[in-house]
């Protein structure tokens, strides 16, 4: 059940944030912002998991969750004063 929920929210993720980022760019850098989005995307899915490991025996379980709830929220509240992406 969980990895169902994990393959659909990233079915729906990767494609959103991969056009938004698309929007931003100007037309002679998309390929270069796209790839940079994608290799910071990369390196976060290497690092994460040993970070909040290394956290989480550090600090324990309701640090880390916390930590993990701010971190979440952070990129939702830098969005919010966004312009609307010119098409």
């Amino acid at each position: 059940m969980g990895l169902a929920a994990l393959g659909f929210g990233s079915g729906l993720a990767t494609p959103t944030t991969s056009s938004l980022v698309s929007l931003y760019s100007g037309a002679g850098q998309q390929g270069r912002m796209l790839g940079v989005f994608r290799s910071l995307g990369a390196l976060a899915r290497g690092i994460g998991p040993l970070a909040a490991c290394l956290f989480y025996w550090w600090r324990g379980s309701t640090e880390t969750y916390l930590l993990a709830a701010l971190i979440l929220i952070a990129p939702w509240i830098m969005a919010l004063p966004l312009p609307k992406p010119a098409k």
